[in-house]
């Protein structure tokens, strides 16, 4: 019997060792101890993102606090969260609830204005001071429009069919953007889609053998998508309608 736990636990510490051995991440807090009974999650020492605030509060707040997975080399980062329970009908552990979250840098690149961002100074003054780099509406737009969060619950009170599916996508964060994906990602499966999304080149070089014979990556997609380990007490986790609807599919 597959432990679920263990899948999930084993493919983040091959996740984080693969990005840094390819020197695409930095300032990585995981550990065993990011790891209780039933639950595997990057630090989060306060409340999740408060969508009352701007995205760069947001972005300052959890950047500043250092509750993240790791960092990109551009200072964007991930936050993961993954829940447990036992399964309904065996003994067996499965996901309850899980959020997996990228959250792009909201154009502070230089290094220098971000480690100035990490002094002890108010998140009210690191705030006007962003908006006084005179980063331009349309920029900013660009910037939290890029944030990209998958949500899972099993709980019946945050599920309506074909509008908000159990699993789904948000992508933008002060909007109401959210389709159904197909199933519940590994930290491994979803960080291939930020770094299809937002860092092609490295997408790139990590894929560079499959990228040369087309038909092989292909068999290599549909071969994952059959070995797919199942995360949660569903089946599928769409019903039929929602599969015919707007979907991403995420493996």
């Amino acid at each position: 019997m597959t432990d679920v736990y263990e899948v999930i636990r084993d493919d983040i510490k091959s996740t984080i060792s693969n990005l840094i051995s390819h020197k695409l991440i930095i300032n990585p807090y995981f550990s065993d101890k990011s790891c209780t009974v039933n639950k595997i999650s990057s630090r989060l020492d306060g409340p999740k993102i408060d969508k009352t605030k701007s995205y760069v509060e947001n972005f300052l707040k959890f950047y500043n606090n250092n509750e993240y997975l790791f960092l990109f080399q551009d200072h964007s980062f991930i936050q993961i969260n993954y829940e447990f329970e036992q399964h309904p009908s065996s003994k067996r552990q499965i996901v309850s609830k899980a959020n997996l979250n990228y959250y792009p840098n909201p154009g502070l690149y230089e290094v220098e204005i971000l480690d100035m961002m990490k002094l002890d100074i108010p998140e009210e003054e690191q705030v006007q001071f962003w908006n006084e780099l005179k980063v331009d509406i349309e920029k900013d737009f660009t910037y939290h429009s890029n944030y990209i969060r998958i949500d899972y619950s099993n709980n019946p009170k945050d599920y309506t069919a074909l509008t908000h599916p159990r699993c789904h996508i948000h992508i933008g964060l002060n909007n109401n953007f959210r389709l159904a994906t197909d199933k519940l990602p590994l930290l491994s499966d979803f960080i291939d889609l930020v770094l299809f999304s937002s860092y092609i080149e490295d997408w790139k070089k990590l894929h560079k053998d499959d990228l040369r014979d087309l038909p092989v990556y292909l068999r290599k997609r549909m071969d994952k998508s059959q070995e797919y380990i199942q995360l949660t007490e569903f089946d599928e986790v769409l019903t039929e309608v929602e599969k015919s609807g707007y979907k991403i599919q995420i493996i």
